[in-house]
């Protein structure tokens, strides 16, 4: 009975310490991450049509197609493409997003797209419907809404509206014409940094990449 009690605490207490580790190996993300402008004709050779449906819709509600960025990484072996749009009305900007994996017997693609509106005050309001679970822990100035299960986008853009309705008290800011792509990767670097400050990753200078730190492992688990 005493050597079952002990073996039933080992099992589920054993992920609570096993986690954290596993976790804490990780590669993390890389502190430079190359977004590469790339021409639509060469997005599209990438990815089939049907991965650009939803830009089309993005259009048909007055977004405007600003550039494809693609990246990649060695380490984790997954691929990206993200394609920035903007609607200047609404001073909202959009991402629709297509990672896949260059491992072997993996071939899965994943599809999402969010939205984005920046205040005067710093703050910030962010609508995806990405499968994925952001790595990122929430920050103050940054409200997050994850809604997965909700794949049209004029449905989730309307939500996102309806917060960003809420905001009475200050307004919305988007970055001029021309600059669209400089401040995509500045809010990445911006992202990372953020998350380092408040302890949940640290930088490893060998590397060159961001890591889990202890506390952002544990809570992770």
């Amino acid at each position: 009975m005493t050597i079952f009690l002990a073996l039933l605490i080992f099992a589920l207490v054993f992920p609570y310490i096993a986690g954290p580790v596993l976790i804490r190996r990780r590669p993390g993300v890389r502190a430079h991450q190359p977004y590469i402008e790339v021409s639509d004709e060469a997005a599209r050779r990438r990815f089939p049509p049907q991965s650009f449906l939803l830009i089309s819709q993005l259009e048909a509600m007055g977004f405007s197609l600003i550039a494809h960025l693609a990246s990649g990484d060695e380490i984790t072996k997954v691929n990206s493409m993200l394609s920035l749009l903007v609607n200047r009305d609404s001073q909202t900007g959009a991402i629709v997003g297509r990672a896949f994996t260059s491992k072997p017997m993996a071939n899965a693609v994943i599809e999402f797209v969010a939205f984005s509106t920046e205040f005067e005050d710093g703050s910030e309001i962010v609508s995806s419907n990405s499968p994925v679970v952001s790595i990122f822990r929430d920050v103050p100035h940054r409200l997050r809404l994850n809604i997965p299960q909700l794949k049209d986008p004029s449905r989730l853009y309307y939500i996102h509206m309806h917060y960003v309705a809420n905001r009475v008290n200050c307004a919305p800011v988007l970055v001029k014409p021309g600059e669209e792509i400089t401040h995509f990767r500045a809010s990445h670097k911006k992202a990372l940094a953020e998350q380092a400050a408040l302890g949940y990753y640290y930088f490893d200078e060998v590397s060159e990449r961001y890591r889990h730190s202890w506390s952002s492992a544990i809570l992770t688990t």
